[in-house]
């Protein structure tokens, strides 16, 4: 078995490790690259430090113009109450004065009805039907009706 050891490198590696005579110099570009690869590495997080800055710019003022939002909707829920309150307290007036309107007449429909049920129907229904007799009896017989009429006294 040799001395040797299989690693995977970038092949612009591979290439410049073939050109190289001397280990020394091999180590001196391993070492470069290893050194290229660490300012990378330091490259990408000073990014990811600045990404994350800006995110917590995005978020606070994402924040604030979400709580502007929410600040604003309290407002309109706040007023739209306030009327709705408003509103509710006019139909109640408004309701009371309907009542205190209705109240005179629903008195008197009870009074009417309260009468109406007094009346003695078994004597309008005779009126009725003396009426429709009388309506249909001939002229000869109406005139001789009248003349029974005003000759006799009723109102005793």
């Amino acid at each position: 078995m040799s001395n040797k050891e299989l690693i995977w490198v970038p092949k612009e590696v591979k290439e410049l490790l073939e050109k190289m005579d001397s280990d020394q110099e091999k180590l001196r570009i391993v070492d470069e690259y290893i050194n290229n690869r660490k300012l990378d590495i330091t490259y990408s997080i000073e990014a990811l430090d600045d990404d994350l800055l800006r995110f917590k710019a995005f978020s606070l003022k994402y924040k604030t113009e979400l709580q502007k939002v929410y600040q604003e909707q309290g407002d309109k829920l706040e007023k739209l109450f306030e009327d709705c309150g408003d509103i509710q307290s006019k139909m109640h007036l408004k309701i009371e004065e309907t009542k205190n309107k209705l109240d005179p007449i629903v008195s008197k429909i009870k009074s009417i009805n309260e009468t109406l049920d007094k009346v003695n129907t078994y004597k309008i229904e005779k009126v009725i039907e003396l009426i429709e007799k009388f309506n249909r009896m001939s002229e000869e017989d109406k005139r001789l009706f009248e003349m029974l009429i005003k000759h006799t006294d009723i109102s005793s």
